[in-house]
């Protein structure tokens, strides 16, 4: 879609080409929409296309829209309980520091910077 950003693509053939669930497509293109990062149109070639310019659109902000709200947040890696700071686990601030690394990254790249061939 940042490739072609002019172009309606329903979850169909995305799916098919991309070989995942297309109920899952669907369902992550509809999470995608809420955000306001693509539209979509019904009827004959109608589907889902990009709403805003690649460069404009962050992967941290695609990451977020497609965040299960709620899964596991602010628990354990370890162990099925509650963990925060004040009751943390062995690798709880490893993987805090992490998150928040990725997060960081995520929001510095764009989908435009998909589009660039990978660098050494």
């Amino acid at each position: 879609m940042a490739a072609r950003p002019d172009l309606c693509l329903d979850a169909k053939t995305v799916a098919r080409r991309l070989r995942l669930p297309e109920a899952a497509l669907a369902k992550c293109f509809q999470r995608l929409a809420a955000r306001g990062i693509l539209g979509s149109r019904r009827g004959p070639g109608g589907g889902y296309l990009l709403l805003r310019p690649p460069g404009s659109v962050s992967l941290a902000e695609v990451a977020a829209a497609l965040e299960q709200r709620g899964a596991r947040k602010g628990r354990c890696l370890l162990n099925d309980k509650p963990c925060r700071d004040d009751a943390a686990c062995v690798i709880h601030h490893a993987a805090s520091a992490a998150d928040a690394r990725m997060k960081t990254a995520l929001a510095r790249l764009t989908l435009a910077d998909l589009l660039k061939p990978a660098g050494p």
